[in-house]
């Protein structure tokens, strides 16, 4: 994948802030890949795992705030990158109990989105596919107060707000600051979402 590792050499480059040569580069970015193909791995086993043996594969930093959230009784929305395995952290909140649903894209072919919305069920993670009525749908599951996960680092149609990382300038998804403005409704005629 010449063109992609490229693409992470540039920005291993821009986020280190100073010239790296080549070696370090290039070893940034295999670790770069290596963490990508460790989160596929992690879901792939997620097809087979036993959710009760999950507690010794998570570190969880910060449970009190979740909780505590949750307590509000009006839903928690947890807005992440494509940082880690967010798949394993999702099956683990909901083999302690706690409602989970995942926003995901739709992905083509049908049979692999498919796959994917399975293996999130299996683990006990609920799965809404981005379309005309997630907001409808999100706004339900907040009244459920339930855990709302969205990976929310990509803009992908290039319409989000704009943000600077490491001096470069790009766009970020508009969705977790909308999820936001979906907890604070009741039921969604009384949003402008």
């Amino acid at each position: 994948m010449p063109r992609r590792r490229r693409l992470v050499e540039r920005h291993v480059q821009r986020v280190a802030g100073r010239r790296l040569e080549h070696r370090a580069r290039r070893s940034l970015s295999r670790a770069a890949f290596i963490s990508a193909a460790t989160y596929w791995l992690d879901t792939f086993r997620l097809w087979r795992v036993d959710t009760d043996r999950l507690g010794p594969l998570v570190e969880p930093h910060g449970m009190e705030l979740l909780t505590d959230a949750l307590t509000l009784g009006r839903g928690v929305v947890l807005a992440t990158p494509h940082f880690g395995s967010w798949d394993l952290g999702g099956a683990w909140l909901a083999a302690e109990g706690i409602a989970v649903t995942a926003v995901m894209e739709r992905i083509e072919p049908p049979r692999l989105r498919d796959w994917f919305i399975e293996v999130r069920r299996r683990v006990g993670v609920r799965v809404i596919v981005r379309g005309p009525d997630v907001w409808d749908r999100l706004v339900e599951s907040l009244a459920a107060n339930e855990v709302v996960v969205l990976v929310a680092d990509r803009d992908l149609h290039g319409r989000g707000i704009p943000a600077e990382f490491f001096g470069e300038r790009t766009t970020l998804p508009k969705g977790a600051r909308r999820a936001r403005e979906a907890m604070r409704c009741t039921d969604r005629r009384s949003c402008d979402l």
